[in-house]
């Protein structure tokens, strides 16, 4: 949930400061670029506000506005911490919730995050149904009254212009009249309709024909769905004050940028723009109904259509030099556009703890047989005699250093093997415990299976760790972040501190220490932890405790799974079956008719049967479309009963 905040914070802020760098720069490009490039510029801004993207060009610290306190992923996780030293029994608590609550900074403002993500979430939603609910009550208002123009000419004028515009659009292009509005009305998504006021009626064609051209602007610009994205905007980042600036400045440069288009595509005479400046003139009055949010007007008040006025008689064609200044003014808002993008990153590992890739390369052998050995390069966090020691070994011989230091030491059976000392691990070349400790540690290492042959060990650092200083130093790492050294002596802790970063772990989300450390955890909490993953949807732990559980529990957790109908769980257990349970499962799940557990488990779909059920479905949409037309019907009935009283809803509407 942290990372959810963090996040619309992040995109907040990026969309806020790009913002306030085009505002910046308005007053150079306000009267030199055309407002078309002016209107679409802010789809930028509106972008910048819903798109998580990190910044092409990573500089350091500048672009993590909001760092993250969970280690670096890129840190490796031991796989197999090995613990030289005796642990004490283990004794398991009686009860889980009884264990001490987490203390940590990240355990704190988790609730905190919650919270704030839970209390964003109920307000956007709350704003997003009151914009649907706005616009359908305008729609209502609207086609209440309106009524269908059937006048041929007008019909024909409006195919024209369209024609002349080269619109040729797929969707019905619907025409009204309606006594209800005072200035022509463009609506619909799906079936656009231009609504007219009863007062079009006596306007001369020309005016008529600059009606048409401007609203057939805004359907082939697709301004209504630019709307609906600035009022989603407005509903995600209620919060933020500057999305209701950039609302603003869409809806001034909407019109001016119509204005534009319409008046380019006139004869040059100052006659033409005068026709259609008489034409908003005409509307100028405010519609009764003010609150349209996603609809297109021709007008909307007083103070705007000065500015569109004086936009019109001052209009002038942009010259090749005014469109090369709009594209590099584009390029530079869009490389801005990514280089604003703030965004959670994690930790970048300290320079104390060097991280070399884990890589293949080959050797070829001396023998005869020509050929190669591969070389894997392992490196890990392990405790031994009282310190912990991050150790690499098969390292490629371009990984080393000139700083590099290396030294003999003497291994059991009087073998001797060369050993790499990195910078930040060069001051205890000399040390006789820690060369001791070391000689142990490969000795061990080489004796377990598990682990690949070890080829030229590379100690990246050593840390004194004195029992008396484990609690301490597993604190501090945890705090830290530093999972390797944590995973290393997280062994050494009583089984109380365990069962305490266990729970502090589990609450904070952070996998990868759960990852680290769950191998030592007791069967009987692993199973009360089973339970809690359960209850909680957390597959990525179930995913990862699988592997510690006892054979015999895996057994009834498919069986629980595939009665509760949960495949994404069921098809993790099925890496733990064998041939003979996979196949009858196979089996149970095709006569069960289970298709989704079937093609888990390797079945491939009978699409006869699936033709069937599309042949059923087809039937019910048949039902359902015999519904919708008695639907229609009596909506018609319900339209008709309201538009006798449409007079009267617009004389109440006037004594307000």
């Amino acid at each position: 949930m942290s990372y959810l905040v963090k996040l619309l914070l992040s995109l907040s802020l990026s969309g806020s400061l790009l913002l306030l760098l085009l505002l910046a720069l308005k007053p150079w490009y306000q009267k030199r670029l055309s407002q078309t490039w002016q209107y679409y510029i802010w789809l930028a801004v509106a972008l910048r506000f819903i798109l998580p993207l990190p910044p092409i060009i990573k500089l350091p610290a500048q672009n993590q506005l909001f760092p993250s306190t969970e280690p670096s992923p890129a840190l490796p996780m031991p796989a197999n911490n090995i613990a030289f030293n005796n642990n004490q029994p283990v004794t398991l608590p009686e009860n889980l919730t009884e264990l001490p609550e987490p203390t940590t900074a990240a355990a704190q403002i988790l609730p905190l995050a919650g919270w704030l993500l839970l209390i964003w979430a109920a307000v956007a939603l709350l704003l997003l149904c009151r914009q649907i609910t706005i616009y359908q009550s305008f729609v209502q208002y609207v086609k209440s009254a309106s009524q269908p123009i059937e006048d041929i000419a007008l019909l024909n004028q409006l195919a024209a212009c369209a024609e002349a515009m080269h619109i040729n659009s797929q969707k019905p292009l619907e025409l009204a009249f309606n006594p209800l509005l005072s200035s022509p009305v463009c609506l619909g998504l799906f079936k656009p309709v231009i609504i007219l006021p009863s007062m079009a009626k006596t306007l001369p064609p020309e005016q008529l024909a600059c009606i048409f051209q401007h609203e057939l602007t805004h359907l082939h610009r697709h301004d209504l769905l630019y709307k609906w994205l600035v009022q989603l905007l407005i509903c995600l980042h209620w919060f933020n004050p500057f999305v209701y600036l950039l609302s603003r400045q869409v809806n001034r440069t909407c019109e001016l940028a119509c204005d534009e288009a319409v008046i380019a595509s006139l004869p040059p005479e100052d006659a033409a723009r005068q026709t259609y400046g008489e034409t908003l003139l005409a509307f100028c009055q405010q519609s009764a109904y003010k609150n349209s949010l996603a609809a297109v007007t021709l007008t909307e008040g007083a103070a705007q259509l000065k500015e569109r006025l004086g936009a019109i008689m001052n209009f002038q064609p942009k010259t090749k030099w005014h469109k090369a200044a709009a594209l590099l003014l584009t390029a530079a808002v869009c490389f801005s556009f990514f280089m604003l993008g703030a965004y959670a990153a994690p930790l970048t590992p300290k320079e104390t703890t060097p991280f070399l890739e884990p890589g293949v390369f080959q050797k070829a052998n001396n023998d005869q047989s020509g050929q190669s050995k591969y070389y894997v390069y392992t490196q890990n966090s392990f405790y031994c005699d009282g310190y912990i020691i991050e150790m690499g070994w098969n390292l490629h011989p371009e990984d080393i250093k000139n700083n590099d230091k290396t030294t003999i030491i003497q291994l059991e059976n009087d073998k001797e093997m060369l050993v790499l000392f990195a910078k930040q691990a060069a001051q205890y070349i000399d040390h006789t415990e820690i060369r001791q400790a070391i000689a142990k540690l490969i000795n061990q290492l080489q004796q377990d299976e598990k682990q690949m042959k070890i080829k030229l060990p590379y100690i990246l650092q050593v840390i004194p760790a004195p029992p008396a200083q484990h609690a301490k130093l597993a604190e501090e790492f945890y705090q830290n972040g530093d999972l390797s050294p944590f995973a290393a002596i997280f062994p050494q802790l009583d089984s109380n501190a365990q069962a305490a970063y266990w729970q502090r772990i589990y609450a904070n989300e952070q996998i990868s220490f759960w990852a680290c450390t769950v191998e030592y955890m007791p069967a009987e909490l692993l199973r009360e932890y089973l339970a809690k993953i359960d209850t909680d949807d957390r597959i990525a732990y179930f995913s990862i405790i699988l592997d510690y559980l006892p054979q015999e529990d895996l057994t009834p957790l498919a069986e629980k799974y595939y009665q509760a109908d949960e495949v994404a769980f069921f098809s993790i257990l099925t890496g733990y079956m064998s041939n003979e349970q996979l196949a009858e499962w196979q089996k149970r799940a095709v006569a069960d008719q289970k298709m989704s557990f079937a093609s888990v488990l390797g079945v491939e779909p009978d699409w006869d049967d699936y033709g069937k059920d599309w042949d059923d479905d087809w039937d019910d949409w048949d039902d359902w479309e015999e519904n919708w037309d008695e639907w229609e019907k009596n909506w018609d009935e319900w339209e008709e009963k309201l538009q006798e009283i449409a007079p009267l809803l617009l004389w109440l509407d006037q004594l307000d």
